[in-house]
């Protein structure tokens, strides 16, 4: 949980498919992810002290 994927998650885009889906799990108390131009978020789950955030790659977005 700790871990700070922000810095990351701009270098996913060129990996990904059109649609494809990246979730980034944090604590339920913690800030949501910073998500890139490129992936959309479209979705939160929270499950106890875990949430789970979902966001979606933009058609071109990896180009």
């Amino acid at each position: 949980y700790d871990l700070d994927v922000d810095p990351v998650l701009p270098s996913l885009l060129p990996w990904l498919a059109p649609d494809a889906v990246v979730v980034v799990e944090r604590r339920t108390r913690g800030p949501a992810p910073a998500w890139p131009g490129g992936l959309d978020p479209v979705r939160t789950r929270k499950y106890g002290e875990a949430t789970l955030h979902y966001a979606v790659a933009r058609q071109g977005a990896g180009a």
